[in-house]
This record gives C-alpha cells, sequence and structure tokens, in this order.
C-alpha cells in the first residue's frame, strides 16, 4: 500500500516541474508617478525601485508602463543596466527621488512657494515648501544648493515638521548638491565619521541630542529637469541639540554659528561687541533670538579668557567653560580630514544650559581629504591646523590634556580613523555610485575636468 504522504511527495514534484518548463508570463509594472522623474531635455527617467528579495522580478522580462512616455520592455530590472527605448533612457535607482515643482525662479532670499514630492519604497511624503539658493561660494556653482522649508501653505505663515527616515522630525532642511566634491562622497563620509565617534556629554538628559547633523542621498527633478545626486541633511539648530523644551518652551541653551574669519572664530582677536547687532567677531546669532534681541556678553566673556586669562586660571578653569571631550574629537577629526575651512568659520559653539560648558558642532565638512571648498586639490598631508584655543589647550596642559588628546587619538586610530576603515567607506561609496550608474547620471550634467578613476586614485593616495 502507497502511503498518503508519497503520493503528496509526487504531486508537488510533478507540479514544480509543469510549473518550471512554463514560460513565465510578462510582469506590467505601473509605477506611480511619484517614484519617477522624467528630464524630456536630456530624455532621461529616474525611476525609484527597491529590489529585494520579496519584489525581486529580476529574472522575468518586465513590461513598465510610465504615464505620458510609453512603455519599457526591460529583460530584467538592474541598477546597473540602463535601458535605451522610445528615445528615453530609463535608470532605475535605490535612492530616494524628490520632485520640486516651482512657479516662481529660486533665488537668494526670500523662500519662494513650491510644490515638493519625496519618494522612496516605504514611502511618500508631498508638501506645499519654501525654497531658496544657500551658501556663498556654493552659489557660483552651475549646480546649486537650497534650503527648504516645509509650509502649510503657500503663504508660508505656519511652518510644519516632517520626518524622514530615521532622522529628525523638523521643518527646516538642506539639499546640498555636492558640486564641489568631484567624487560627491567626501561630506557624507565626514559627517558620519563625527557623529560615530562623538555623542554630546548631556545625553542622559536629552536622550534624542546629536552632535552633529545626519543626512542621506537623493536624486532630484525641479521643474522636470533632472539635477543629479544630492544629500538631504538636516540642520544644526535648537532642534538637533535640544537646546529648548519643545512641551512648555523652556529655553536652555545658546547657539552661535561661526561664519567669518573676523578674529573671534579663530580665537586671536577680541572685537567690541554691541547687543543691537546679530554679528560679532564673524559669529551670527542663532539661538535665542527674542524680538530681534541678541546677547553677546558672555560669549565675549569665553573668548576673553581664552586669549587673556593668566595660565594658572586657564589650567583650574577651562573644563568649566568648554568640554575638553568635546574639543579633543573636533581636532583630531578636523585634522584626520584636513578641513581647512572648519576651525575659523563652518562651526557652530554652544551651551546647552547655562550651568554647562560651551561644546563646538561641525558644519559643510566639504573641503575636506585633500580638496578645498572649491573642489581643489590640496595634497598637503604633513601640516597641523588649529587656532587660539587649540594652540592654548596644548600649549598650557589643563587637566592633562596632551595626555588625553594623544590616547584619544591612539584609540580612534585603531577603529574609526583606521586608514583601512576609512579607505573602505570610500570604496563602498564609490563602487556604488559607479555600478547604479550615479556618476553617469551626474555626467550627463556636469562634465568633469579630472576623470572620477583619477579623482578616485587621488584620494585614495591623499
Amino acid at each position: 500500500m502507497i502511503h498518503k504522504s508519497f503520493i503528496l511527495l509526487i504531486t508537488l514534484q510533478f507540479l514544480v516541474i509543469t510549473s518550471c518548463a512554463q514560460s513565465p508570463d510578462k510582469i506590467t509594472l505601473k509605477p506611480s508617478v511619484d517614484s519617477y522623474g522624467v528630464d524630456h531635455k536630456h530624455k532621461i527617467i529616474v525611476w525609484n525601485y527597491q529590489l529585494n528579495k520579496e519584489n525581486d522580478v529580476t529574472e522575468n522580462e518586465v513590461q513598465v508602463a510610465f504615464k505620458n512616455i510609453g512603455v519599457f520592455t526591460i529583460p530584467a530590472l538592474s541598477y546597473s543596466s540602463p535601458i535605451q527605448q522610445n528615445d528615453y533612457t530609463l535608470y532605475l535607482t535605490a535612492f530616494p527621488i524628490i520632485n520640486i515643482k516651482a512657479n516662481d525662479s529660486i533665488v537668494d532670499e526670500p523662500k519662494k512657494a513650491a510644490k515638493l514630492t519625496y519618494y522612496d519604497h516605504k514611502n511618500t511624503i508631498q508638501s506645499t515648501i519654501g525654497i531658496e539658493l544657500r551658501g556663498n561660494i556654493s552659489q557660483t556653482f552651475p549646480k546649486k544648493t537650497y534650503d527648504i522649508e516645509f509650509w502649510e501653505d503657500e503663504k508660508g505663515l505656519n511652518n510644519k515638521d516632517v520626518k524622514f527616515k530615521d532622522l529628525r522630525s523638523d521643518d527646516d532642511w538642506i539639499l546640498d548638491g555636492i558640486y564641489n566634491e568631484p567624487l560627491r562622497l567626501r561630506s557624507y563620509i565626514a559627517s558620519k565619521l563625527w557623529l560615530s565617534i562623538h555623542k554630546p556629554f548631556y545625553t542622559d538628559q536629552k536622550q534624542k541630542a546629536k552632535s552633529g547633523i545626519d543626512l542621506f542621498y537623493v536624486e532630484v527633478f525641479i521643474n522636470d529637469a533632472y539635477k543629479g545626486l544630492f544629500t538631504f541633511s538636516e540642520q544644526v539648530d535648537e532642534n538637533l541639540l535640544k537646546l529648548k523644551d519643545p512641551e512648555n518652551e523652556t529655553i536652555n541653551g545658546v547657539l552661535y554659528k561661526a561664519s567669518g574669519y573676523e578674529g573671534a572664530t579663530m580665537f586671536e582677536k577680541l572685537p567690541d561687541f554691541e547687543n543691537i547687532f546679530p554679528h560679532w567677531g564673524g559669529y551670527e546669532m542663532e539661538f535665542p533670538v527674542i524680538e530681534y534681541k541678541y546677547h553677546w556678553d558672555d560669549l565675549y566673556a569665553f573668548t576673553d579668557f581664552v586669549l587673556n586669562a593668566s595660565t594658572k586660571d586657564f589650567k583650574n578653569k577651562i573644563d568649566q567653560k568648554i568640554n575638553l571631550e568635546n574639543t579633543i574629537d573636533y581636532y583630531l577629526l578636523m585634522n584626520l580630514l584636513r578641513a581647512t575651512d572648519n576651525l575659523g568659520k563652518n562651526y557652530y559653539i554652544a551651551q546647552y544650559d547655562k550651568n554647562t560648558p560651551y561644546f563646538l558642532v561641525p558644519w559643510d565638512l566639504d573641503g575636506v581629504l585633500g580638496t578645498i571648498i572649491d573642489g581643489r586639490h590640496i595634497p598637503t598631508t604633513d601640516d597641523i591646523l588649529s587656532n587660539g584655543l587649540f594652540d592654548r589647550l596644548i600649549k598650557d596642559n589643563p587637566k592633562n590634556y596632551r595626555d588625553r588628546l594623544k590616547t584619544r587619538w591612539q584609540n580612534l586610530r585603531k577603529k574609526e580613523f583606521d586608514g583601512s576603515n576609512i579607505l573602505a567607506k570610500i570604496d563602498k561609496w564609490y563602487e556604488r555610485f559607479d555600478k547604479q550608474k550615479i556618476y553617469e547620471r551626474e555626467e550627463i550634467l556636469w562634465k568633469p575636468e579630472i576623470s572620477r578613476e583619477e579623482q578616485l586614485k587621488y584620494l585614495k593616495q591623499w
């Protein structure tokens, strides 16, 4: 007598063999209009489609119907194999797509109303935004960087917080064109590196406080024109650093931005101040600003202490004025990266509350790893970057500062600052951009003066 389980097994095997012998039907996909962008001038489509085990259809021929463009017949879906049909080239991307529709020209100021659609395989966000150009030298680049604010309506009278991926919920974001980064990976790697080595000293009180901005890559269309790869990033503000209690609107701390080389930001000069002005000595007052009132007294006093305190007072009291672990990590990161523009500007100095020391927050980590802010190669590797604060910390050696600096450097060099670790990050992103045709798409728009192969060789040698 044949056992029932044996009959079941034979039946299942027959079904599998029959199924495999048949030609699989073509799969037809109709992408959401939010999931792709079309550049009619350059005849390209960039479509966000997530290839994974759940919906991987790469073994089947696929028909993809794009609205008003036509049907693409694709032998196999792949990030690395663009398809040319219907006079267009179709690229698949794993990066989120952002489409922006603006009726007015996007200018430096003020922000102009526009419509933004964000799409990834898990989320779609549509909103009115205010958008403007941002930066100084970056405004001279052909590929722009944008400041974005999410609005309740086109008048922009009320902002609204929006959350992306695992970043914070906020109304204020940056779309960085990273045009001055030859391989589009320097500021991303540098920002992630800072987050990996440093946490705010007050995280026991504020667990969600960050030591710097987080970011991720997106691909951007503006008015149906492909603009390429951008980083979508948080801003350094009171929300990121948790300097304000959102429940009762209590203001705890202060935040200043080092934006210019006017002496105070390098801890070299002590210019006079007036609290009626939003600027002092190269700093901008960021928070709090209430009824256009600014306050420079405490930052002036701290700068005065760094410049003029006796050696005894400096050694005994500097750790009450600024967090020394923070200054050590900041100084070491700036020298590891050779961030030439981040010791007299492009940083923030903040205080969690009036009873805690100042701390530093890096910003605009683009002119690093062998380049300066306009993207030019500067191959120097044998100097030490510093300013008046760091010079005095090393010279006067408060609280055994020099040994602490040395020990921290040695420990970081075993892991986060290890050369092979950083080279692995560079290789990872370069290979992904190359394989997934990011560089190919960028070069449709922005022709490099130096090939990406030469850029990679230079970066790794540096």
